[in-house]
C-alpha cells in the first residue's frame, strides 16, 4: 500500500470515521424511525386524538430509555443531552442548598460539563473537592470516603472518561455515597449503549448521539427520592422536572437508538466483534514507532483508544490524517480548538508534551476490522513521515 507526501489533499474514495466518542451516525433504523414520526405533529401535553398520538410515542421511547438504563419509565426525564442533565443535577443541587451551601465531589478527569458545573457552585459559596487519579485515570474509592463530610452535597464522577476510556468504579463510589446519605451523579455519556451502568442511587445522564441518536436529545435518570430543583421553568411536562414542550422527533430517535443499543448488549456475539476490533486497534496503534498508550489496559472501552506520540504534537497528526479522509481528534470533541494539554492525562501524570502529542481513537458498532488496518497503517506512514520531517525528531 503506498500513500502520498505529507501536502497532497484527500485520496479519493478514502472516508475513515474514528471519532465516535465526539458522535455517532444515525443508525438506519433510528432514522425510520423518526421518519415515520413526522407526520405526528401534535403537542403531547394536549387532550385532544393528535396529542395523544404523540403522547404515545412520547410514552414508548421512555419506557425503551428506561430498558436501556434498567429504571422505571417515570425515573427517566428527557432533555437536551449530557450537558443539559450534568447543569441539571449539580447546579439544581446547588440551588436546593444555596442558602447554607456545603460541600461537592468531583474527580480531575470530568467532562467539561461537570467541572464547569462545579466550578460554578464554587462561586456561589460551595466548597468543592476535586479527587486525584492514578495512572489509569481512576479514582480510588477510599479517596472518596475520605473526602465526604456531613455537609457533603453531591458526588459527581463519570462513569467512562470520553478521552482515554477508562473505567470508574462506580459502583462502588455510588454504594460510598448512597451509604453517607450523599446524592450521587454519574455522567454516563460515554458508556450508555456500551457498558452496563450499575449505579446504587442518585441520577444518571445520558446522551442520544454518542449511540447512533440525533444530537440535540438526551435524558436523566432520577434514581433517587432526593428533590432536584429544576431549571427549566413553564409547564409541568417530565414529571415537573423540565419544563418545556418535548423534542419529539428527537425523543423518538433516542428510544429507537437505545432500542438497538439494549440488543447489542445482550448479544455475545456482537460483544465478542466490539472487544476484537478494539483490541486490533489498540494492538495496531501500540506497535508504531514512538507510541505511547494512555488508554488503560484494563477497565476500559475496548472502542477508545488514546496515544501520543513522542516529540509530535497530536493537532499536527490529526490535520494530516483528515487530509487523507480520516477522522479522529486530540481528547474532547469541546476542546478540539484549543491547544493546551488535555487536564485528563496530565492528571493521569503525562508530561505536558506527552499530553500535546496525544489523539484519541474511538469506534463504533459499525467500525470494521479492515477500517482499523487501513486507519493504522495511514497513521504509521503519517507518523513515520512527521518524525522524518519535523525538526528535533529522531
Amino acid at each position: 500500500m503506498t500513500y502520498p507526501p505529507i501536502d497532497d489533499g484527500p485520496v479519493a474514495g478514502r472516508r475513515l470515521y474514528f471519532d465516535n466518542n465526539a458522535t455517532t451516525p444515525l443508525l438506519p433504523a433510528v432514522s425510520d424511525a423518526m421518519y415515520e414520526a413526522v407526520t405526528t405533529f401534535g403537542n403531547p401535553s394536549s387532550a385532544h386524538l393528535y396529542g395523544e398520538a404523540a403522547a404515545a410515542l412520547l410514552d414508548k421511547a421512555r419506557v425503551s430509555v428506561a430498558a436501556l438504563l434498567g429504571c422505571r419509565p417515570e425515573q427517566v426525564v428527557f432533555n437536551s443531552g449530557g450537558s443539559e442533565g450534568a447543569s441539571s443535577v449539580i447546579v439544581g443541587t446547588g440551588l436546593r442548598h444555596v442558602s447554607e451551601a456545603g460541600h461537592i465531589i468531583t474527580s480531575a478527569v470530568e467532562h467539561p460539563a461537570v467541572l464547569r458545573a462545579c466550578e460554578f457552585l464554587r462561586e456561589l459559596g460551595f466548597e468543592l473537592s476535586v479527587l486525584p487519579v492514578d495512572g489509569a485515570g481512576r479514582v480510588d474509592p477510599p479517596a472518596l470516603q475520605r473526602a465526604l463530610r456531613r455537609d457533603s452535597r453531591l458526588v459527581s464522577i463519570m462513569h467512562a472518561n470520553n478521552e482515554t476510556g477508562a473505567l470508574q468504579p462506580v459502583d462502588a463510589l455510588s454504594g460510598i455515597a448512597c451509604e453517607a446519605g450523599v446524592a450521587f451523579h454519574c455522567d454516563a455519556v460515554q458508556t450508555a449503549g456500551k457498558e452496563h451502568i450499575v449505579v446504587a442511587e442518585g441520577f444518571v445522564t445520558i446522551s442520544a448521539h454518542k449511540f447512533h441518536g440525533p444530537k440535540g436529545v438526551g435524558a436523566l435518570e432520577v434514581r433517587t427520592e432526593a428533590p432536584l430543583q429544576k431549571l427549566v421553568f413553564g409547564g409541568e411536562q417530565e414529571h415537573d422536572r423540565r419544563a418545556g414542550t418535548e423534542n419529539l422527533l428527537g425523543i423518538v430517535g433516542l428510544g429507537a437508538a437505545a432500542d438497538a443499543a439494549r440488543a447489542r448488549l445482550g448479544d455475545p456475539d456482537q460483544q465478542s466483534r466490539r472487544r476484537a476490533i478494539g483490541s486490533a486497534l489498540r494492538e495496531g496503534l501500540s506497535s508504531i514507532t514512538g507510541a505511547v498508550v494512555n488508554s488503560p489496559a484494563e477497565d476500559c472501552l475496548p472502542e477508545t483508544v488514546n496515544v501520543s506520540f513522542q516529540g509530535l504534537r497530536g493537532d499536527t497528526i490529526v490535520d494530516v490524517l483528515s487530509a487523507r479522509g480520516i477522522a479522529v481528534s486530540t481528547g474532547s470533541a469541546c476542546h478540539s480548538a484549543h491547544l493546551e494539554p488535555s487536564h485528563v492525562l496530565l492528571a493521569m501524570g503525562l508530561s505536558a508534551d506527552l499530553a500535546r502529542g496525544a489523539i484519541r481513537f474511538s469506534c463504533s458498532c459499525l467500525t470494521t476490522r479492515s477500517e482499523v488496518d487501513e486507519v493504522v497503517a495511514v497513521t504509521e506512514h503519517t507518523v513515520r513521515q512527521l518524525y522524518t520531517t519535523s525538526p528535533g525528531c529522531d
